[in-house]
């Protein structure tokens, strides 16, 4: 939608957005528009539209994306846009260049949210499983659940940061 004009507008036409349905989309604060969709991976559009790049699973390629079912994105204060697929766990890159490198979770679930606190660990809600406490540093993952009392629900599907640094977590139930 375009507040100058009130008008509605369509993406040029692309592989992904002409096919698939669009599950996520976010701003990287670097000119680019990126679209998460169910099936066929990432669109990357600039904010004038004039060009994209698609950015997919290649089978047997730790550099790609860990599955084409893009579930969520965050974009972090330092400019790294985290991906969660669906039962591929949740991938990085820099929103200057395209550079994919994987995080290994040893979740097989959906990732539905990705949040960054204030000492720079990465919050991983999954649809079933918990919640993830990574630590990009160390590589050092917490896992909270139910069953360890930690959390009251598993599914965890939304999060969100306030301004003191107050961690907020959204499930079912």
């Amino acid at each position: 939608y375009d507040n100058q004009t009130g008008s509605w507008n369509d993406l040029p036409e692309n592989p992904i957005t002409d096919r698939d349905f669009i599950s996520c989309a976010i701003d990287d604060r670097k000119g680019n528009i990126w679209f998460g969709s169910i099936s066929n991976g990432i669109v990357v559009f600039r904010y004038d539209l004039s060009e994209y790049q698609i950015i997919s699973h290649e089978s047997g390629n730790r550099l790609t994306i860990p599955n084409n079912h893009i579930s969520c994105m965050y974009v972090s204060d330092d400019n790294i846009l985290w991906i969660g697929t669906m039962k591929g766990g949740a991938a990085l890159t820099s929103t200057e260049k395209v550079d994919i490198r994987t995080i290994e979770v040893d979740v097989n679930e959906d990732v539905k949210t990705i949040i960054e606190d204030k000492e720079k660990n990465l919050w991983i809600g999954m649809d079933g499983k918990g919640l993830l406490k990574y630590d990009p540093q160390t590589g050092k993952i917490r896992h909270f659940t139910k069953s360890d009392g930690s959390i009251p629900c598993d599914n965890i599907i939304g999060s969100a940061i306030l301004d003191d640094g107050t961690m907020l977590f959204t499930s079912y139930g």
